[in-house]
């Protein structure tokens, strides 16, 4: 009878690491902010994984603002009523916000670059407490998540002040060219889109030109009917579909018609167009923008009665309109 064998013993499960647990509370409230422009839904994010790290019944999250006071920007389990209070009051740093009683309650700072951005504060209404290694990971992970924060309000900053200074041009473009250049978003340009008048046509590469011209002759210069009119929209469009392959990547052409307005609407997959510079191209004759529009642009507008335009990182879209000639 062979002699029992003894067990190996089970290994002891693994210290608990309040960094690696930090890092891992990290990782996914960066996972949970990707790809999120809204400022106030990554700090609601940030404050979800707070309050479910520490098992607790909700917090709060305010920012300094340059008055330094606290101004609420998110919460989880106040009341109304207190909820209410902190928006109304100009509570400042140092003093309560939340103006109820809590069994647990604590506040870490979201400091960024040395500087104190705001306080994350956490509650409990019962007898929950965190453990002591749970609010050191919490205070370790604060300071991360204020990065987060910090650059998520820089990107919407930025983006404010991108669309104050592509409004701007907007406005000043459409004063410089008589309305004939008109900026739209691509929700307003399928509004202002008739109806298509045949499949789109690939123009990829510069072999694809003659194509192009050629799809043009038969479906649109029918409907402008012969004459100088329709040979401007052929050498308008032609110009837009040699940019669009060499400066914006290839694309396709495609026609449409809104009552006696005939629209050809040349796409490209380039990395979009420099307000900037619009100026520039559409005053100055022969002026190259190199992405996008090239050059010429100032020949399309002189041509066409206007010219519709839609541009962003993942492409642009030129839509150029031609009053039918009617008999």
């Amino acid at each position: 009878m062979k002699a029992a064998q003894p067990q190996t013993p089970k290994p002891a499960p693994p210290e608990p690491n309040a960094l690696r647990e930090a890092v891992e509370a990290f990782n996914k409230i960066s996972e949970a902010c990707s790809g999120i422009l809204g400022f106030e839904e990554v700090l609601g994010n940030v404050l979800d994984a707070a309050v479910e790290l520490l098992g607790l019944d909700g917090g709060s999250i305010c920012l300094v603002t340059p008055e330094n006071t606290l101004s609420l920007v998110a919460h989880k389990g106040l009341s109304q009523a207190a909820a209410t209070d902190i928006l109304a009051s100009q509570t400042k740093v140092g003093e309560c916000l939340c103006g109820q009683h809590f069994q647990f309650h604590a506040s870490f700072p979201l400091s960024s670059r040395s500087v104190c951005r705001g306080v994350l504060c956490v509650f409990s209404q019962g007898s929950e407490r965190p453990l002591g290694r749970q609010l050191q990971v919490l205070e370790m992970i604060t300071t991360m998540a204020a990065m987060v924060i910090e650059n998520a309000r820089l990107y919407e900053d930025k983006t404010k002040k991108e669309l104050e200074i592509r409004h701007i041009y907007i406005d000043i473009l459409a004063a410089v060219t008589g309305g004939k250049l008109v900026i739209m978003t691509p929700a307003e340009l399928d509004t202002a889109l008739g109806e298509l008048r045949g499949a789109p046509t690939a123009i990829a590469e510069l072999a694809d030109l003659g194509r192009g011209r050629a799809y043009l002759r038969e479906k649109m210069m029918p409907l402008l009917n012969p004459g100088s009119r329709a040979n401007d929209a052929l050498i308008a469009a032609s110009e837009a579909m040699t940019n669009a392959v060499k400066h914006g990547g290839g694309g396709e052409i495609s026609l449409f018609q809104r009552d006696d307005i005939v629209q050809a609407a040349i796409i490209d997959t380039g990395t979009g167009i420099d307000f900037q510079l619009l100026p520039k191209a559409t005053l100055m004759s022969g002026f190259s923008t190199k992405r996008s529009l090239g050059m010429g642009f100032d020949l399309m507008l002189e041509l066409c009665d206007r010219l519709l335009l839609v541009s962003d990182r993942e492409g642009t879209t030129i839509v150029l309109e031609f009053a039918r000639q009617v008999e």
